[in-house]
């Protein structure tokens, strides 16, 4: 799956992803990668999952910890910061 599927798919793979991630190096890659592309290009439309996500899914969280703001627009860098300023066991 490439960062240029439709967003849903982009979704699902995260969620996968995430899902079947042992390490927090993966979740590091997880976070640079697929959840900044997704942020980066769809993020008024998606913020609201990755919120809800998170705030359902420790594990989740602390692979947000990992995502940097890469073109993404002020709102959607403040809610993700705001995710990430949550997290007490971040990503090293």
């Amino acid at each position: 799956m490439g960062f240029t599927a439709p967003p849903e798919l982009q979704w699902n793979f995260i969620m996968a992803a995430v899902r079947f991630a042992s390490t927090d190096e993966e979740l590091g890659h997880i976070a640079a990668g697929p959840m900044e592309c997704l942020l980066s290009r769809y993020g008024a439309d998606v913020i609201d999952r990755f919120e809800e996500r998170a705030r359902l899914d420790s594990k989740f969280a602390r692979a947000m910890t990992g995502v940097w703001r890469h073109l993404m627009s002020d709102d959607v860098w403040q809610r993700v910061a705001t995710i990430q300023s949550g997290v007490s066991d971040p990503l090293n």
